[in-house]
């Protein structure tokens, strides 16, 4: 269902449009409950990844800071 991340520097860059407007994009993927689940789905997706890249980014700059 979710578009694969191809580049992670350039998909971060292009996939920022998506998430402005939460659920219009879903809207015909999910016909029950409409928008709602689909754009609270997209916001645990959205903060999930963002953690997962800050980790990511941390933990890898930690070995060359320290």
């Amino acid at each position: 269902m979710w578009p694969k991340r191809i580049n992670p520097t350039r998909a971060r860059k292009k996939s920022s449009h998506i998430y402005e407007r939460p659920g219009s994009h879903m809207k015909f993927q999910v016909p029950f409950e409409g928008s709602r689940l689909s754009s609270f789905m997209i916001a645990l997706r959205t903060v999930g990844l963002a953690l997962l890249f800050l980790f990511a980014r941390s933990a890898r700059y930690q070995n060359t800071m320290y």
